[in-house]
């Protein structure tokens, strides 16, 4: 099935809406920077890999709190970003099934510096959502 230009943004719109949805947990404006709603450097890295993963762009992570979803949907459509017809959502798959092995050398560095900026309360969000097993006993100064 092929997306038309309105109908694509629709989409996109929607895909976006739901991811930040899954994310929030009150009424959402989308004027309002994702930062404000509540994204910190944590949730700026899952949205970077949804986007990639799933939309096919690039916006840097640390770029991302500064966008409204106004701000982001546009950016995702000027970058080409799309949501087939047949997707199934922005829950499939997760950030858990993002495959960042083949990360460019940039997307790397973005990363790592994602997280070298992480506060110890945030290490502690990322070691209790990554689970078990996660080097909960060593801290990033080991």
């Amino acid at each position: 099935m092929t997306i038309g230009n309105d109908d694509g943004l629709q989409a996109v719109r929607g895909y976006l809406d739901e991811l930040i949805r899954a994310r929030v947990t009150g009424p959402f404006s989308r004027d309002v920077k994702l930062v404000s709603l509540g994204f910190d450097s944590l949730a700026s890295i899952e949205l970077w890999s949804r986007l990639r993963t799933d939309l096919g762009v690039d916006v840097p992570a640390g770029e991302l709190l500064e966008l409204t979803l106004d701000g982001l949907t546009a950016r995702v459509r000027a970058e080409g970003g799309s949501v087939a017809a047949d997707a199934a959502g922005p829950v499939a798959g997760g950030p858990a099934g993002a495959d960042l092995d083949d990360a460019s050398p940039e997307a790397a560095a973005q990363l790592l510096a994602a997280l070298d900026g992480l506060d110890e309360a945030g290490m502690e969000r990322l070691m209790a959502e990554l689970g078990p097993g996660s080097g909960s006993e060593t801290t990033p100064a080991d």
